[in-house]
């Protein structure tokens, strides 16, 4: 740093171009106002895949569980646990859900409009795109 920086021999200097002005030309008396409401909603398009991707792996959990407290583990458990998991969410959202897609709509306050997709199949991929 310089020796003017350092010594601090200076003192706050205003531009050229300042205007001096008394406190009644700074307020502001014109009024104003502020957007208040809902702007926007965010709109989640749920799969019916994905709620069985959801639920085959809760189930996954559960027969691991049971599996391991009934002394099962190992590679028999590898091979029925994912299987029977997937066939039990297939069929539980299958019989509850009668739709494709579901929709969950969130309102939120002075932001943009969003979209976000989340698309599953049984390639063990999900996809979300917004």
């Amino acid at each position: 740093m310089s020796a003017f920086v350092l010594n601090r021999k200076y003192e706050l200097q205003l531009p050229e171009s300042f205007v001096d002005i008394d406190r009644e030309e700074m307020e502001y008396v014109d009024g104003g106002g502020a957007n208040y409401g809902w702007y926007g909603d965010i709109t989640f398009r749920i799969a019916r895949s994905v709620i069985n991707a959801v639920v085959g792996v809760g189930a996954t959990a559960a027969a691991t569980a049971a599996l391991a407290s009934a002394g099962i583990t190992g590679g028999l458990s590898t091979v029925v646990v994912p299987g029977l998991a997937g066939i039990l969410g297939a069929v539980a959202s299958n019989g509850l859900l009668k739709q494709d897609y579901y929709y969950v709509n969130m309102r939120f306050y002075l932001a943009d409009y969003w979209t976000l997709r989340a698309i599953s199949g049984f390639d063990n991929q999900i996809t979300l795109a917004m």
